[in-house]
Formats: structure tokens, C-alpha cells, sequence
């Protein structure tokens, strides 16, 4: 069962969709303006930028935003739903390279932002029974500028 998801940018649309943040949604606009300055002294292109939601019962599984060793790909998570609590889980889980233990957990509270590596397992787990509320975050895939140093 997939998530719901949304193509907010994407440098490869040929779907019609904004292939720039700068023909995206002034929201959207607005988040990356907040963003990329928090970034700094690393700079970033945008390769995509998606809006994922779930629901109890709708789930994914382990993988990475990159599916080759390729160094140099990036994703920041920013959980936007209005309110979280931590026994509605929902948590994104990071794994070690055999994908055999957790090594980190992160619990979407409201604003919190994730950067990592895109190479890195991870799993966006589904929200628990104790809700009905969407567990939403803007996920933003990024390739580092070659003049950029190395976070």
C-alpha cells in the first residue's frame, strides 16, 4: 500500500508539472526561501520536491531517495502537518546499511525539519490507530553544486 503523494517540482517533468521552485506555488516558493538559507554554507539544486501524506493503515517500505552510491544527493523532510502526538507514531526510521537495525528514529512533530544524506535506508512509518490525521511532510531531493563543500 503506497502513500498519497503529490509532484510538487520536478526538474524532469514532462507531465507538465513546475520544473523550477520558482514556477511552483508561492507556498511552496515560501518554504524554499525559508529553507535554503538554513542550508547555508552548502548550496543545492532542486531536483524534486514532493508532498507525501498517510494515514493508519497506508504504508511504504525501507529504501533510499537514491538508488545508486552516488555521493552528492541530499533530502530534507519538513513535517507539516498541524499537529502531532507521539503515540500516533508515524515516525520516519532511519537503518543501518544491512537494513537490519534502526539507528534512528524521528518523531514528525510540527515544523521539524530532516536533512540526510539520500543514499541512507529509511522508512516513513505509517501513522497508528490512535488517529485519523494525515501525517504530511514536503520533501525536497537535492543534488549538491559542485562548488559547494561536502555537509
Amino acid at each position: 500500500n503506497r502513500f498519497w503523494g503529490a509532484t510538487v517540482v520536478s526538474a524532469d517533468s514532462e507531465d507538465g508539472d513546475p520544473k523550477t521552485v520558482d514556477e511552483a506555488e508561492e507556498i511552496v516558493r515560501k518554504a524554499w526561501a525559508h529553507l535554503e538559507p538554513r542550508l547555508k554554507p552548502f548550496t543545492f539544486d532542486i531536483r524534486d520536491i514532493w508532498l507525501n501524506g498517510q494515514t493508519y493503515g497506508l504504508e511504504n517500505a525501507i529504501h533510499t531517495d537514491r538508488p545508486s552510491e552516488e555521493e552528492g544527493w541530499y533530502t530534507v523532510l519538513i513535517y507539516i502537518n498541524p499537529e502531532w502526538h507521539v503515540d500516533w507514531g508515524g515516525e520516519t526510521m532511519f537503518y543501518n546499511q544491512a537494513r537490519t537495525d534502526v539507528v534512528y528514529a524521528v518523531v514528525p512533530k510540527p515544523g521539524r525539519l530532516v536533512f540526510f544524506d539520500a543514499r541512507h535506508h529509511h522508512w516513513a512509518r505509517p501513522p497508528t490507530r490512535n488517529t485519523q490525521d494525515l501525517r504530511i511532510t514536503l520533501a525536497f531531493h537535492l543534488t549538491r553544486r559542485s562548488d559547494s563543500p561536502v555537509p
